[in-house]
């Protein structure tokens, strides 16, 4: 399974470097649970509905990952820690999407999640904008960079093929949210997440609650 997964991301790296507008790098860790939801995506967009469920299934409960005294969080765990912190509905929606065998409510849920974890990302960045000190900008950077990655494998390749003008958009919100960091801006990094959640929230159909796309500062 786990060769089947490397040639996989291998294939799905090839088809995205092959658009010139996705170039965006990725930097810091990528979760083994980041990777699985890519390949996920990826072969939902194939039209492989039988592989991306039977990919879905190996993370849906926690697992181990090589390191087996490390727990990673399943699909599961995350999305009931996202309905906690954020009063959605993605373990039910999960679950209907595996009792119903909908690759589209699949692909809709796994692109939720993904976007509920950039915001975790970004909101704990936005907390410590206003009082960070020199020494701690690089901790915030990395917090800020895990957020970025989610956009980049999950969102950004199919941005690249079918609409590049809003890729370019939305890669210049994520540029202004980490100058204003480094420019401990908090208006200005505040505002451009909202714009970026609010256009992904849009572009992908997703329905996240209207308190995470009218959030004030």
């Amino acid at each position: 399974m786990r060769s089947i997964c490397i040639i996989l991301l291998c294939l799905l790296f090839v088809i995205c470097s092959s658009h010139s507008s996705f170039s965006h790098r990725i930097e810091g860790e990528i979760t083994p649970v980041l990777e699985r939801m890519e390949v996920i995506l990826g072969l939902i967009e194939a039209g492989d509905k039988e592989l991306a469920f039977r990919e879905a299934q190996e993370v849906l409960e926690d697992f181990h990952y090589h390191d087996f005294s490390r727990v990673e969080e399943g699909l599961k765990t995350i999305a009931v820690r996202m309905d906690g912190e954020f009063g959605t509905s993605i373990e039910k929606q999960l679950e209907d999407s595996f009792s119903k065998k909908e690759p589209e409510l699949l692909g809709k849920t796994i692109k939720t999640l993904g976007l509920l974890l950039m915001i975790e990302r970004f909101k704990f960045v936005e907390s410590k904008l206003s009082s960070f000190s020199k020494s701690e900008l690089k901790g915030l950077k990395k917090h800020f960079w895990e957020g970025r990655n989610y956009f980049t494998l999950l969102f950004e390749p199919v941005l690249a093929k079918y609409n590049p003008a809003e890729e370019m958009r939305l890669e210049r919100l994520l540029d202004k949210m980490l100058y204003s960091l480094e420019d401990k801006k908090l208006k200005d990094f505040h505002r451009a997440r909202m714009e970026l959640v609010r256009r992904i929230n849009r572009d992908f159909g997703l329905s996240l609650p209207t308190t995470l796309l009218n959030e004030k500062q």
